[in-house]
């Protein structure tokens, strides 16, 4: 029990599918939410005099008032925002949810597939590139998210990571194996047996298409 509560795959499964579940729902909250999103974020302390709702200095004011700046106006009721459920309640519940599901596979288990899949001859290069491509894809994610926002709505831009995520979670389950317990000398052994087995599969259906095409025919 204890081995397979620590292997690799089922971490990263239970990490992707519960990050797709929670960002899903962030998105099903957000349609179901009157108003938009710049509502929600962009809200009155931004434009209200620093220090008047928590009596400091509002030292991200400028941050925020830039980021609203590339979103649209807000849409206000009488000077007050409009409700914001259900949308608020399931962000306090998702987002913490996907944090932690992030921490429990897909932010740290990757790190250690990338020092073990790869034969020594490369594993240098290949960890690095695989490093590059991580840290590219976040600038990319971070990058996107707010011309996102604005393009498709917050609820159409966490239902686009949830299907990311879900990608990672079939991936995951097509192609990624169990490496807890083996020497690296024998994972590239692995690795080999797994690409015979998946070209003799690609085999067995072109066949199969090819004699269904004959009948046909």
């Amino acid at each position: 029990a204890a081995r397979a509560a620590s292997a690799r795959p089922p971490l990263l499964l239970l990490s992707f599918g519960g990050m797709s579940a929670s960002l899903a729902a962030l998105a099903i909250a957000s349609a179901l939410t009157p108003g938009t999103a710049t509502e929600s974020f962009c809200a009155l302390p931004i434009t209200s005099p620093p220090g008047e709702f928590s009596g400091l200095p509002c030292v991200t004011c400028d941050a925020l008032a830039a980021i609203c700046d590339d979103l649209p106006t807000p849409d206000y009721d009488g000077g007050f925002l409009k409700t914001f459920e259900p949308q608020r309640t399931v962000a306090l519940i998702a987002i913490p949810a996907y944090t932690l599901l992030f921490s429990l596979g897909a932010g740290p288990v990757p790190w250690l597939l990338y020092n073990e899949v790869f034969p020594t001859r490369i594993r240098a290069r290949a960890t690095a590139v695989c490093t590059a491509i991580n840290y590219a894809s976040n600038t990319i994610v971070g990058a996107s998210f707010l011309p996102l926002v604005n393009g498709i709505g917050l609820g159409g831009t966490y239902g686009f990571y949830a299907l990311s995520c879900f990608a990672g979670y079939a991936f995951v389950d097509r192609f990624v194996f169990e490496t807890k317990g083996l020497k690296l000398e024998d994972v590239e052994g692995v690795m080999a047996e797994r690409e015979k087995k998946w070209r003799s599969d690609e085999t067995f259906a072109k066949r199969k298409r090819d004699e269904k095409d004959a009948r046909e025919r």
